[in-house]
């Protein structure tokens, strides 16, 4: 977490259990919160509680579970970055289950649970990574993605096979090289 004295975090699943309890541990820290839900009323109620003792707080309503719901992952992160000019912390909590016997329970319930589960992850992930970049970006000019050179492999420009002329994939992803069909 940042050294900062009040980090800003956005906390996906935020209205109850795990990611209830999350956001009031960094509430403690003297944290900045977004909080992400399905649940309106719950998420308003925890803005409210974090409020009254002095501390910021926003509510971003959040379905996470289908890819088009990514752009209320987008505006989480970019509310977090209008209201608290950066974001510190992302924590993907937003999960589901269900109590049933295999057989009984219909494949469309278990596709949910994956959707949230795993995929909510990964749109969370995606909107987390674009976002802290490009505040890492502002924050510390000459990063890669301002223009200056991105890091090189200790082997020159071999690549971690030893191959000559080839990019570490993670390099290659720093440059934003790689393959154009599943962009980052």
């Amino acid at each position: 977490m940042s050294k900062r004295k009040d980090p800003v975090v956005v906390i996906t699943g935020a209205s109850s259990g795990i990611g209830r309890a999350t956001a009031l541990r960094f509430a403690k820290k003297e944290a900045s919160l977004v909080l992400a839900s399905r649940s309106d009323e719950a998420l308003i109620g925890l803005v409210r509680e974090w409020e009254n003792l002095g501390g910021r707080a926003i509510a971003v309503p959040t379905e996470v579970a289908g890819f088009t719901d990514v752009q209320a992952l987008a505006a989480a992160a970019a509310a977090a970055v209008e209201a608290f000019e950066r974001i510190d912390v992302w924590v993907n909590n937003a999960g589901t289950t269900l109590f049933a016997s295999f057989l009984e329970v219909p494949l469309e319930d278990f596709r949910r649970v994956l959707d949230v589960n795993l995929m909510g992850c990964v749109y969370g992930s995606r909107a987390a990574i674009r976002s802290l970049g490009a505040s890492i970006r502002s924050e510390r000019p000459g990063r890669p993605g301002n223009g200056a050179p991105a890091p090189t492999h200790p082997a020159g420009d071999r690549g971690a096979d030893g191959r000559a002329g080839r990019e570490d994939p993670p390099l290659a992803a720093a440059r934003g090289a790689g393959d154009r069909r599943h962009p980052v």
